[in-house]
């Protein structure tokens, strides 16, 4: 199973590392089964969608996907509400208070409980 934070590219390598060890003649359709065994579910999709011939072509769609990625976290805005509360933002209390307020939502938000 593909790793939450491991790269497309890195997962397949190591699928087809297995593969050739298994099976030095494998053929293209059953690495790519492989590979899809354990893909993540974005990757998974795009790839059932596409019907990738072979494993290039796999690697080429897995590799878009990534940089669409990439390029989507590198883009993230920060929140008019944070915004307006950071101009605000006069003394060290008020900044410490409002970093910590924005920790407390963000774990909330990750479905953590508070001590």
């Amino acid at each position: 199973m593909q790793a939450h934070d491991e790269p497309y590219t890195s997962y397949i390598e190591s699928v087809l590392s297995l593969c050739s060890r298994v099976n030095k003649d494998m053929s293209e359709a059953d690495k790519i089964k492989q590979v899809l065994k354990g893909v993540r579910e974005d990757a998974f999709q795009l790839l059932v969608t596409k019907a990738p011939a072979t494993i290039t072509d796999v690697v080429s769609l897995c590799r878009s996907l990534q940089d669409a990625r990439n390029s989507r976290i590198n883009h993230r805005t920060v929140s008019p509400s944070l915004s307006a509360s950071l101009t605000a933002v006069n003394d060290f209390d008020s900044l410490r208070i409002l970093i910590r307020d924005v920790i407390r939502e963000e774990l909330v938000r990750a479905g953590l409980t508070l001590p």
